[in-house]
């Protein structure tokens, strides 16, 4: 697999220009004749001497501002976004029995997400997962062509994470979906419909919790289709072991 282009960053910091020192003037004594004889003489032959004998300064060029990247060696973060690991293939199983598409989770967030939706569907709600589990080239495609559908990179992020950075990667998100209103898929409009009120109300209990919440920190257009597992170790380790209570 080929490596993936470098990302702009979102910030950039710039370096300052150095300031100009100010610049000698050769003219000595020389000049000051100049001007005494170009007043005695009626400033006729005076202006053309020191006209002829005057060190006009050059124009100071100012050193471009070279922007200097900001560090990401440590590649926790980019665009806002968290770095994740991609989950081990042998741990990963389908949850999308009968939907005509493969969705796959990890095995334990997987079964808890079957015990969800069998809670749901006793009360009458349809929860139909969408997206699983996402590999890097899937991803790659995906944030590029966010970048060109919406103009740039600052606005794609605020859609979908840049490869190496999305909660996909990790086995435990899902992006669901109502079964009864097909049309609100991966939109808005999911929040209305008898899925999104059940999850909010019912998912914690089965170790799911919505990621990206309006006016989230991550500055992630809110999503309230996008769901992940936080009911092991594992999984809260994942999302939370590097960042949660270690900001001052």
């Amino acid at each position: 697999m080929k490596d993936l282009p470098e990302i702009p960053t979102a910030r950039r910091e710039y370096s300052p220009a150095p300031k100009s020192k100010p610049v000698k003037s050769k003219r000595g004594w020389g000049w000051l004749l100049g001007v005494i004889l170009g007043v005695g003489l009626g400033g006729g032959g005076g202006l053309i001497w020191l006209t002829q004998h005057t060190t006009i300064p050059a124009a100071q060029a100012v050193p471009p501002l070279d922007p200097a990247p900001v560090d990401n060696s440590s590649g926790t973060e980019l665009l806002a976004h968290h770095a994740y690991p991609e989950a081990p293939r042998e741990d990963l199983v389908p949850v999308s029995e009968g939907t005509g598409k493969v969705v796959l989770m990890r095995r334990a967030a997987a079964a808890k997400f079957k015990q969800m939706q069998t809670a749901a569907r006793q009360a009458g709600v349809l929860i139909v997962p969408i997206s699983g589990f996402r590999d890097y080239k899937y991803q790659e495609n995906l944030f590029n062509r966010n970048v060109v559908r919406l103009g740039g990179v600052m606005e794609a992020r605020k859609v979908s994470a840049p490869p190496g950075y999305s909660e996909h990667h990790t086995g435990y998100a899902l992006d669901l979906g109502d079964g009864k209103a097909p049309a609100t898929a991966v939109k808005s409009s999911f929040e209305g419909t008898a899925a999104a009120r059940w999850l909010k109300k019912n998912a914690a209990r089965f170790g799911f919790e919505l990621s990206f919440e309006r006016g989230n920190a991550q500055s992630v257009m809110y999503e309230p289709w996008h769901w992940r597992f936080v009911g092991d170790k594992a999984s809260l380790e994942t999302f939370y072991g590097q960042t949660a209570f270690n900001k001052s």
